[in-house]
């Protein structure tokens, strides 16, 4: 931004340390804003080292994505196989019960 244009309107006696002043002003702004080559290079490799860091936890969730689906299908098939195993005690206790009401049967005649 041009401070030119307000230096016109002050008195001309004002003008010139004004003048100066506003260029030491504006030399200290920037060089507290100014980055060092130093401290861009390692804002780069920050960043860098974000960007890999994000890229590994991006595998492993994937990876854990993976594992819970492996997993969830798993459950699906245990439960299947439980759901199986009890029709089977159900068919065994009714197929021992029927035996010992046969054998019952078969003892009183």
């Amino acid at each position: 931004m041009s401070y030119l244009r307000f230096l016109t309107d002050l008195p001309a006696d004002i003008e010139k340390p004004m003048a100066h002043l506003l260029e030491a002003f504006q030399e200290e702004m920037r060089a507290q804003f100014v980055v060092s080559q130093e401290q861009w290079r390692s804002l780069q490799n920050l960043v860098i080292d974000l960007a890999e860091s994000q890229r590994r936890t991006d595998e492993r969730m994937r990876a854990l994505f993976e594992a819970q689906e492996v997993l969830t299908q798993s459950v699906r098939e245990l439960t299947e196989a439980q759901r199986n195993a009890e029709k089977r005690i159900t068919r065994l206790e009714t197929a021992v019960i029927e035996l010992t009401v046969a054998s019952r049967v078969g003892k009183k005649r």
